[in-house]
Parts: C-alpha cells; sequence; structure tokens
C-alpha cells in the first residue's frame, strides 16, 4: 500500500518471498529505504500522507499502525474485525475501512482512537478499491466470492449510493484518490491481468493511458493529476508515474 503522490510517496509492507516489513521512500527518481514496519503486512490499506499514516487491514488481519515519517508505533485499538484485501479512505484521524476477505459487507470508521461499525456495503465485496474520505467514500470494484463486479458506490457518512459503473468488471485492481470526485483506478485481473487506467470526475469514468504492463495487486497512490503505481501480483517491481495523464517515468526496481 502507498501515500503521496508521483513526487514525493511511501511504500510500506507487500509480498515477495514472505511478506515483508518494508517500508520505502520515493522522491520522484530514487527509492530509499525507510523505517521497518512493526509488524510483516501485505493486502492492507493505508490513508494520510507520508509523514503521517494509517495502515490497516491485510495480513495479519488485526494490524493496524501509525506512522510518523521516522517512528512507527503500534494502534492501541485494533480493528473490529480482521480484514485483508479491503478498501479504504480517509486520514490518519478519520478512516473508513470497508469489504473483506473471505468476502464481506462490513464498514468500520476510525475516529483517531478507536474502531466502530458503521453502515454495511450494498455487496459482500472482497478487493474494493477505494478513494475519498470518511465522509465521502468511493468504494468499485472488487469480488463477491465468485464472481467480479464494477459496481461503484459512494458513502456519504450515512448512505451508500450507486454511481457509474468502473468500465472494467475486475478485481484485484487499484484505487487512489484523497477525493471521491478525484480518483484513479488501474490495472486489475478478470481475467485477463488489465492494464486499463481510469480517472473519475465524481460523475463519470473517463479512460487514460494504460499503465505499460498489464498486472494486479499492484499499489498505488496520488490524483489523477500526479500519480504513481509500484509492483503487482506476478510479482511485478515495475514503478511508473504519471503526470496529467501522460506517462513521464518509468522504472526498475531497486
Amino acid at each position: 500500500a502507498m501515500v503521496g503522490d508521483a513526487s514525493s510517496s511511501l511504500l510500506t509492507g507487500g509480498h515477495t518471498t514472505a511478506t515483508t516489513t518494508n517500508t520505502m521512500t520515493f522522491d520522484g527518481s530514487v527509492w530509499a529505504n525507510s523505517v521497518a514496519m512493526p509488524t510483516a503486512v501485505e493486502a492492507h490499506a493505508n490513508v494520510g500522507t507520508v509523514s503521517n499514516i494509517l495502515s490497516f487491514g491485510g495480513r495479519p488481519t488485526s494490524y493496524a499502525a501509525l506512522f510518523s515519517g521516522a517512528v512507527w508505533s503500534t494502534v492501541a485499538n485494533t480493528l473490529l474485525t480482521g480484514r485483508a484485501f479491503c478498501g479504504g479512505a480517509g486520514s490518519p484521524t478519520a478512516a473508513f475501512v470497508f469489504g473483506a476477505s473471505p468476502v464481506s459487507v462490513s464498514t468500520e470508521l476510525y475516529n483517531g482512537t478507536t474502531w466502530s461499525y458503521s453502515v454495511q456495503l450494498p455487496v459482500a465485496l472482497q478487493y474494493p478499491r477505494g478513494a475519498g474520505t470518511a465522509t465521502s467514500a468511493l468504494s468499485f470494484s472488487g469480488y463477491t466470492g465468485s464472481v467480479n463486479v464494477n459496481n461503484t458506490n459512494l458513502f456519504d457518512g450515512t448512505t451508500w449510493t450507486a454511481k457509474a459503473v468502473y468500465p472494467v468488471t475486475c478485481r484485484a485492481n487499484t484505487g487512489n484518490g484523497s477525493s471521491s470526485s478525484a480518483a484513479m483506478g488501474m490495472g486489475g485481473y478478470g481475467p485477463p491481468f488489465y492494464a486499463n487506467t481510469y480517472a473519475y470526475d465524481g460523475t463519470a469514468w473517463t479512460a487514460l493511458a494504460n499503465i505499460s504492463v498489464a498486472r494486479a495487486d499492484l499499489a498505488s497512490t496520488g490524483t489523477p493529476n500526479s500519480t504513481i503505481c509500484a509492483g503487482g501480483g506476478h510479482p511485478d517491481a515495475t514503478v511508473e508515474s504519471y503526470a496529467d495523464a501522460t506517462p513521464i517515468k518509468i522504472f526498475t526496481a531497486v
């Protein structure tokens, strides 16, 4: 999972030959190792900035931790329901998590101190992708346990509302955006593996330039004007950044 944008981002955890504690920073040109996470984790979600992160969910499923940019600390009150391959939105003091593996309609809100259950998803999902805030959260794509879906739903803090469907029916794509009206999705698995990239403006999804390597389970962060994506479930070490929907750099593993 990642936070930041194409010029300043941070990547946490993941899986190479095993689940990792890796924390890595990227300044637009160079990757550097940062402080290791307190627990090896994968299939989790991050919200916040490169100097203020809440990381939660994944495997192990009870995991939740904060990063100040210099120090990791374990969150005393962990998720009420353990969940991997979940969607996330919000900030370290107002976070929203939804979906789980196995599939679930469960959602939770975090107020900076405690987690509480919130309004259930319209459909039980794993792999939902997320963007936005705790009171304006976008959920799109996912897997019901039997089929992939292209649902897009908006949560306003009280109610889920159906929105324009995601253009590709897939799971294990990536989603990012600090606003539910400026979100991105890319990659994913149908089959096949997808390279498609889309931006959402609050009303409609628009196709952008494809990522160069079709893959799933990748991480991303940013906005449609400044996005970076990394990794993938092949596994894949490709890193790509986009500015104004134009691919500007492709990096390989460091």
